[in-house]
């Protein structure tokens, strides 16, 4: 519903700037980075994801803003309200981006009254009343914070606290590199640049600062270009938004040297902003080099290529595909946790339930908060230790080591059991029918005994990658093979040197595997002892 939504926002004033040619050519580009995300990203809830279309938006609002759009100036407010406070990558970009589309209006206004002093009057007034309703829908958008900061947890708080440089962060240097790699340099924000670019387990490296100091400059000139163009026909509405994608490229600049480096080591989702800026910035050069034709063309030409365009991209996302790395982006486990969401009913009256170990089960599965949403909407009580999940799940369900009844775990696939022994099982999901659980079991001992007799060998591929990234285990070791998924990697990268029988037998087991691994789900409810002044919460 959101990026429906900011869509529509974009393609509207878009329209705004400059009619049904800007407009299309909007929703062109909007498309082309709905493909770029992938399908399965258009509805995955993780923060990242969620704020590409609307980052695009914000862009396309700052710049009507600073053309002189007094419309655009609260739909701005809530916009980038909801950007700011949903991820802390954006806290240079959109505050930068709101100062110079405020500057812009100012300059416009400035004009209007040196100008036209005969209608200021009247346009002071609506300035003045664009202003009054971007500060009511600016504070209403803050109050959750700010009364949060008052009478809650204090979030504003700990992170104006926590506001000093990172002890550890990538540096302008390799931040403009990376940078360049998506604003710069092929693919660009085309498909399969999210599912690559900066991601090393994928093969990816950086650019050396000579090939990104070169596509840097590349784009200088082009923008250079555009503004020639631009200043030529006189065409106000091309340079502001020049000069948006200039603010927007300084701010992405002092973002990306700023980034830190986590336990985790360079963490991709924090610079996926550059996404919908690599966009923006094809999205004015395109309007630019249109306009500067669009006179010499039949009119419903350029406007008809550019809906072209825009349906084809939007015809090309529909397929089901994953883009990028996110905790939670498995469609294909959607049907289980429906399953197993069914099952949870059991569950009450045996709360509070203590869900910490629903998220320790293994990095990023797509099933913990989905049960803890399951649990909140069921109304089964439940409570949490962690201090990261209590930050999240809010301080109301803290367990101060009185309150928990029980425990929930999970076990997903091939992950070792985490529940002590003995713990009964409430919930058993295989995520296979039982033709094929028996085929898996089947292709695991055949491919054991091919394993042990010493014929699994990597291929030169296989050979390079081990040499590069290292990782890859014993492949005499049937045992660490099978664990964690660890042969299908092998499988999917094409690092195995195999012949056609036996490459089809590998396939179909990597294919099972993956299936059975990602939905087999099982739940165990451990009973904690009773203890003195054991609370039991509503919700």
């Amino acid at each position: 519903l959101i990026n429906v939504v900011v869509i529509v926002i974009t393609a509207v004033f878009a329209a705004r700037r400059g009619g049904p040619l800007v407009g299309t050519a909007a929703m062109a580009l909007a498309a082309g980075l709905c493909w770029a995300m992938g399908s399965e990203a258009l509805f995955e809830p993780w923060q990242p994801f969620s704020l590409l279309l609307p980052f695009l938006c914000f862009l396309v609002l700052a710049w009507s803003v600073s053309c002189g759009d007094l419309v655009a100036l609260p739909v701005a407010a809530v916009v980038g309200s909801f950007v700011l406070q949903t991820h802390l990558s954006y806290v240079l970009l959109v505050p930068t981006l709101a100062i110079w589309a405020l500057v812009g209006l100012a300059l416009i206004l400035r004009r209007a009254r040196r100008d036209d002093a005969a209608g200021w009057p009247r346009r002071r007034e609506r300035a003045q009343q664009a202003v009054l309703l971007s500060l009511a829908v600016g504070a209403v958008c803050w109050i959750q914070p700010l009364v949060d900061q008052i009478t809650g947890q204090g979030n504003l708080g700990e992170l104006l606290g926590n506001a000093s440089p990172p002890k550890r962060t990538i540096g302008y240097g390799y931040g403009t590199r990376l940078m360049a790699s998506v604003v710069a340099l092929p693919p660009f924000w085309f498909r399969p640049s999210m599912n690559r670019t900066l991601l090393p387990i994928y093969g990816w490296t950086a650019p050396s600062r000579l090939s990104a100091a070169s596509a840097l400059t590349g784009l200088a000139v082009v923008l250079g270009g555009s503004w020639w163009l631009a200043r030529r026909r006189h065409d106000l509405t091309s340079g502001r938004a020049l000069m948006t994608v200039v603010v927007g490229l300084a701010a992405g600049f002092a973002t990306a040297g700023r980034i830190p480096v986590t336990a985790f080591g360079l963490e991709a989702h924090v610079f996926w902003w550059l996404w919908p800026l690599s966009v923006f910035i094809f999205f004015v050069v395109v309007i630019i080099l249109v306009r500067s034709v669009a006179s010499r063309l039949p009119a419903l030409l350029p406007v008809g290529a550019l809906a072209v365009v825009a349906a084809v991209f939007a015809g090309l996302a529909v397929p089901t595909l994953a883009q990028g790395l996110s905790p939670n982006i498995r469609e294909d486990a959607i049907p289980t946790t429906r399953a197993v969401d069914a099952q949870l009913g059991q569950l009450q009256g045996k709360g509070p339930i203590l869900v910490d170990p629903l998220l320790k089960s293994r990095l990023a599965d797509p099933y913990g908060l989905a049960f803890i949403a399951e649990l909140q909407r069921r109304g089964i009580s439940f409570v949490a230790k962690d201090p990261q999940l209590v930050g999240q799940l809010g301080s109301a369900r803290r367990d101060t080591g009185t309150k928990a009844r029980s425990k929930l775990f999970l076990q997903v696939g091939g992950d070792p059991r985490p529940a002590p022994a003995g713990t009964p099982r409430i919930v058993d999901h295989q995520g296979l029918p039982g033709p094929e659980l028996r085929e898996r079991a089947q292709l695991i001992g055949e491919i054991t005994d091919y394993i042990r007799a010493g014929r699994l060998r990597l291929n030169p591929r296989g050979r390079q990658a081990l040499t590069q990234h290292g990782g890859v285990p014993s492949l005499q070791d049937p045992a660490a093979l099978f664990a964690y998924g660890r042969l299908s990697d092998l499988v999917h990268h094409g690092y195995l040197d195999l012949d056609a029988g036996w490459k089809r037998r590998f396939e179909r087991y990597a294919q099972l595997e993956d299936r059975w691994d990602v939905n087999t789900v099982q739940l165990y409810l451990e009973t904690l002892p009773t203890r003195a002044g054991a609370v039991d919460l509503v919700r």
